[in-house]
């Protein structure tokens, strides 16, 4: 993966097996998913569900690791790993974080698939 770049497109090329129709709805998925999962993980935090936290985090962080998104993989780990600590502030930082990334992943991919 390039510096800079979100998505490392050669995980995405190993699961499509270079099926450019599949990668482009594998990456359609994602972008949808992802936006559920943010949202969810932000309800799950302002409500104190920490169940639901860890559940979405654990979903997000496996579309994730599918599409090479590692930086956002590693964020969602984060994020499950803060759930079980006692720093709220903290918690709430990891997952501020993994929505900018979340940002970043999406423009790409829109980006991607647009080009």
């Amino acid at each position: 993966m390039s510096t800079g770049e979100s998505v490392d497109l050669s995980r995405i090329q190993e699961i499509s097996q270079g099926d450019e129709a599949f990668e482009r709805e594998i990456f359609s998925l994602f972008l949808s998913d992802c936006i559920v999962r943010t949202d969810a993980i932000d309800g799950a935090l302002a409500a104190g569900d920490q169940e639901a936290l860890k559940r979405e985090a654990h979903s997000l962080k496996g579309a994730s690791a599918n599409v090479g998104a590692e930086g956002l993989r590693q964020l969602s780990r984060d994020v499950e790993l803060a759930i079980s600590g006692d720093d709220a502030r903290q918690l709430r930082s990891i997952v501020s974080e993994l929505r900018q990334e979340a940002g970043r992943v999406r423009e790409f991919i829109k980006s991607y698939l647009a080009g």
